[in-house]
């Protein structure tokens, strides 16, 4: 499959030209991060073409926010290929991610791939206490209703 990124986005991320080796690495990571967003997000084709930005909101997934995701994507293993996650130059200490060298999707970009989510709708429904006398018009005495009469 085709990535949603393409080297322009890379070096544009990057803020530097990549050299020929870099660029078939890119080129390679592209295509596995389109693969990982669809593996994520199997809709993501789909929100893509239904994007219009026409409406307020807009729906459907913006274009360029998965070419903007796919490139953020290969540029973490680009400027940290080992993953370090922390480092210290004393007497050298350093600690790895478990994913070293892996291409990672965030879950806050997972969010901006699935979109926002729908929230359930509730009907109406009528609550009476357990312990309450029943309805009577007015306080009136004399038979309990359970709704109140229109002809008064």
């Amino acid at each position: 499959m085709f990535p949603y990124a393409t080297l322009d986005d890379v070096e544009a991320l990057l803020g530097e030209s990549m050299d020929a080796p870099t660029q078939g690495m890119a080129t390679y990571l592209l295509r596995m991060a389109g693969n990982l967003m669809r593996a994520k997000v199997a809709t993501i084709d789909a929100r893509i073409a239904a994007y219009d930005a026409s409406t307020t909101p807009p729906t459907g997934l913006d274009p360029q926010s998965a070419a903007d995701i796919n490139a953020g994507m290969v540029v973490r293993v680009l400027r940290n290929p080992d993953l370090v996650t922390a480092e210290t130059i004393g007497p050298s200490s350093a600690t790895y991610s478990k994913l070293s060298g892996q291409l990672t999707i965030t879950p806050d970009e997972v969010l901006i791939l699935v979109g926002p989510a729908k929230r359930p709708t509730v009907g109406t429904m009528r609550l009476e206490p357990a312990l309450a006398p029943k309805f009577r018009p007015f306080g009136r005495p004399g038979p309990v209703f359970d709704r109140p009469r229109r002809d008064w």
